[in-house]
């Protein structure tokens, strides 16, 4: 009995507790907070991390006064043109601009390593919530901030309409501002719910890269057509297309200032509500895709299983020949470097293309600027390997062997593509028809493949020393935080050795073009550019196994490092 009544005691007092207080949501002020926090925290990891901050403030003071200086020259001109230029160039400008930023927020940048929504799962924060406050951290950023002020600082551009049109210009740099992040959250956040095996992604990157790709070469390539083909631009052709992309959700917060400036203040309550529409739009869209990523679980990858041993069956009986078999099956599964073998294609084809006004002979410089982006990739090779590499290490793979079997991938993936190269520049240039074209295009073909051997071999001496981090292979969408500054300069260093290493070749050139004997001597070249380009191969194969034999300690440290960035 005692027992029960002590039960039914503890029960009513456990019943007359007060029921547990609902978790505090943080405010969207601490989301704020949190991105400048981890910004400032990065900068103590390294001088470098330093260094690319002031660099970048640099950059970013540079383009607030230059939007300033444009603004004040612009609003005071009193010429009627000006007025026109700005009301074409303003709409059909802005919407591009946005437009491609958000592209390449998806394709390169991706959601931050820190500032998504998976990061706060474990925290109980509501949907509403957690959408609102990463969308403000997001443009209270060091990027959006910065392109906020350069909207602001070319506001005086508008005086030359009047005083309510730079009052609207004031408004519209924070709709432009809200506008492209809100697009770029429901398109990050969609993106994550409908591509959700790894195949998808992969198929998706490359199609990105394309789509961009072709969205900046669009204006050189349009303009190259109409320069060389003598056409006139007709205003009123521009007017009307500024006048459909300002109808459109990029397009309408830049025609604000000029809805004020006419008066037309139903047109501009219309392009307001375009605004407002597509924010709104944008914002449920992001919070109904972050509710389904938590209701729903992940699709698994879809890979495909290999049957037998696949490419090392094709390959070397040798350790050498198992690391080239082993590097050409990731390439295979990896957008972030096979995208790399599909961008000299389309440079090719969009050469051609332009080619067909400026001459057949122009394809040729698309072939030969393509050949240097083979080895891009694998500048940074031990970088997109990660932990992999690891295991080459502990089953005691020799350096030189590493770097005999990485090159022999590369080689034998850019001789394919390269010949594929050759072939679609002989039959677009039109030099198949003559034997002194295929002399000629054989001779840019051997010195392009030559740059493209001696790229490689760049390569394998730099990426035992010089690496940054990379996305994940999961999450190739994503940028890892951390040694920013490599990740600026390093690339820039790659291109400028790939440069460098082709002088002998380029002095050649420069010397029998000089000497007025190019038309009968650039057979020579032949000889020249295979000796430059399988010279500096076999010298950064030789270096490069060097290097990695003394840094393999190293080198497995900073990839550890690299995969923590990645988590």
């Amino acid at each position: 009995m005692s027992g029960a009544t002590t039960e039914t005691t503890s029960a009513s007092s456990m019943s007359m507790q007060p029921a547990p207080a609902p978790m505090t949501q943080p405010s969207v002020g601490t989301f704020v907070r949190l991105r400048w926090t981890i910004t400032f925290a990065t900068l103590k990891r390294s001088a470098w991390q330093l260094v690319a901050f002031v660099v970048t403030l640099i950059v970013a003071a540079s383009c607030i006064v230059g939007a300033l200086i444009g603004g004040i020259a612009l609003g005071a001109q009193s010429d009627p043109l000006v007025g026109v230029v700005l009301r074409i160039a303003m709409p059909i400008a802005g919407a591009f601009a946005i437009l491609l930023a958000v592209i390449i927020q998806l394709m390169i940048v991706g959601e931050n390593s820190t500032m998504t929504p998976d990061n706060f799962a474990i925290y109980g924060i509501t949907d509403r919530r957690l959408t609102t406050g990463l969308v403000v951290a997001g443009v209270a950023g060091p990027t959006g901030i910065t392109f906020l002020l350069c909207l602001l600082a070319f506001t005086p551009a508008y005086a030359h309409f009047g005083a309510a049109s730079v009052l609207t210009a004031v408004v519209a740099a924070f709709a432009v501002i809200v506008t492209a992040m809100l697009c770029s959250k429901a398109l990050l956040s969609l993106f994550g719910v409908l591509v959700r095996s790894q195949a998808g992604k992969n198929i998706f990157y490359i199609v990105l890269m394309v789509i961009v790709i072709l969205l900046a070469e669009a204006p050189s390539m349009t303009m190259a057509s109409l320069d060389t083909a003598g056409a006139a631009i007709d205003v009123r052709h521009l007017v009307r297309a500024s006048t459909v992309i300002g109808w459109t959700p990029l397009g309408a917060p830049f025609m604000l200032p000029f809805d004020a400036a006419d008066g037309a203040w139903g047109v501009f309550a219309a392009h307001l509500l375009i605004v407002v529409a597509t924010c709104a739009v944008c914002w449920w869209l992001t919070m109904w895709c972050l509710r389904y990523a938590r209701t729903h679980n992940a699709a698994v990858s879809g890979g495909k299983a290999e049957k037998g041993l696949g490419m090392f069956t094709r390959m070397p009986d040798s350790p050498s020949g198992a690391v080239t078999a082993r590097l050409l099956c990731m390439l295979r599964r990896d957008p972030r470097q096979s995208v790399m073998f599909i961008m000299p294609l389309l440079i090719v084809f969009i050469f051609a293309f332009m080619g067909r006004q400026i001459g057949d002979w122009y394809v040729w410089t698309g072939m030969v600027v393509s050949c240097m982006m083979f080895a891009i990739a694998e500048a940074n090779g031990l970088g997109y390997d990660g932990r992999g590499f690891a295991m080459e290490v502990i089953c005691g793979v020799r350096a030189i062997d590493d770097r005999r079997g990485r090159a022999r991938a590369y080689v034998l993936v850019a001789t394919v593509s390269i010949v594929v190269l050759f072939i679609i520049s002989m039959v677009c240039s039109g030099f198949w028809r003559t034997p002194v074209g295929w002399l000629q295009g054989l001779t840019i073909g051997v010195c392009g493949w030559s740059w493209t051997l001696a790229t490689i071999g760049v390569a394998e001496a730099m990426n035992p020393v010089f690496m940054y981090p990379t996305p994940s292979l999961e999450k190739p969408f994503s940028t890892p935080q951390g040694r920013g500054a490599a990740q600026m300069f390093i690339p820039l260093l790659q291109m400028l050795l790939f440069v460098a290493v082709m002088i002998p070749t380029i002095a050649v050139i420069a010397g029998i073009g000089f000497g007025g004997v190019f038309d009968q001597w650039y057979p020579v070249l032949i000889p020249i550019a295979l000796a430059n380009g399988v010279g500096v191969l076999w010298l950064g194969t030789w270096l490069g196994a060097k290097l990695l034999e003394r840094r393999k300690l190293k080198v497995l440290d900073t990839l550890d490092g690299f995969a923590a960035l990645q988590q």
